[in-house]
């Protein structure tokens, strides 16, 4: 089985999906720019300067890959003054350091980068909800229960906190608008590679963040092993219901969920082997695994009885039945 297809997670596997995305971006710039030699005016030496940092190990944020969708989206629809401006924005484009980092969303009227991540994150968002730059006293409480989470991560479950470190590279947290009808709780995206989007609104306790973490950088994880083939062959257009939604998804959809609840109950599992819980966090720790138990079997029996699933679909899939099955023994 390939490294990248194990299901507890591991350090040195997410390192190289990372790596691998950062070259898969370099080599899908250089088809692009190549097309588009004599079509779009660009410098040529520094965009090939750019993919050769991308080739040469450097890491860069979500904006690199978020701003290269748009620039094959401006290219497809004609639009050529925009993708000139992408390809003098890439460029300039500076590599981040081996830390995470958390950076709020900030002003959409003043900030170029918040604005790209709101408008990739608004393409699939439910109508009843809306993110919106969250406060400061917000962001001061956010940011202390993320890293007291991502420690206790570390103590506990070095394998997951090693895999989040390097799958995760910037945290953003956000706000709702109190109209909404809905609650945002987390997201990432497929063209914001290395971007983790999280509700400022603090969680119960480091467990319940914990767990928001492993939940939303599984599917960063799901993400990186989607390069060459879908997970499932499903038509996207039909729906099924969904372990963590009220609202049909599709399949890829139940897919995430349901993998992504397997991870979760892995991590929770870990939480509590380890003698880093209070007795009221054991208490939470113990309701998620339950919930995550459930959410995973009410998800894998929409999967066996609907899913055309791909060879890694299938591969990742089985590993997660076979800890969610050892674990129930």
């Amino acid at each position: 089985m390939s490294l990248h297809l194990r299901f507890p997670p591991e350090r040195g596997r997410a390192t190289e999906l990372d790596r691998r995305m950062h070259l898969e971006l370099a080599a899908s710039l250089r088809h692009v720019v190549e097309q588009a030699d004599g079509v779009i005016s660009f410098d040529p030496s520094r965009v090939e300067s750019f993919i050769a940092d991308l080739e040469g190990g450097s890491t860069y944020p979500p904006t690199a890959f978020g701003r290269y969708y748009d620039l094959v989206a401006s290219i497809l629809t004609d639009d050529l003054e925009d993708a000139e401006r992408i390809l003098e924005e890439l460029p300039s484009m500076e590599p981040i350091g081996p830390e995470p980092r958390v950076w709020p969303l900030g002003s959409l009227d003043h900030c170029p980068r918040s604005r790209l991540y709101y408008a990739k994150l608004s393409e699939g968002m439910s109508p009843g909800i809306t993110i919106v730059p969250p406060g400061p006293e917000e962001i001061a409480v956010f940011e202390e229960r993320y890293w007291s989470a991502l420690d206790l991560l570390r103590q506990a479950v070095p394998d997951l906190a090693g895999e989040i470190e390097v799958l995760v590279r910037e945290v953003v947290p956000v706000a709702g608008d109190p109209a909404d009808t809905e609650r945002f709780d987390g997201a990432s995206h497929y063209q914001l590679w290395g971007g983790l989007f999280l509700n400022a609104e603090p969680a119960e306790d480091r467990v319940a963040m914990a767990e928001r973490i492993a939940h939303e950088s599984a599917h960063s994880f799901l993400f990186g092993n989607c390069v060459d083939e879908p997970l499932a062959h499903n038509d996207d257009e039909k729906l099924y219901p969904s372990p963590l939604r009220s609202d049909p998804r599709p399949m890829d959809g139940i897919y995430h969920a349901t993998f992504v609840s397997a991870r979760m109950h892995w991590a929770m599992s870990q939480l509590l082997e380890s003698d880093q819980l209070s007795e009221r966090e054991r208490d939470s720790a113990l309701a998620a695994r339950d919930r995550d138990a459930r959410n995973f079997t009410d998800g894998d029996d929409v999967i066996r009885a609907h899913a055309d699933l791909s060879p890694t679909g299938a591969i990742l899939i089985a590993g997660a039945r076979e800890w969610m099955a050892a674990s129930a023994a």
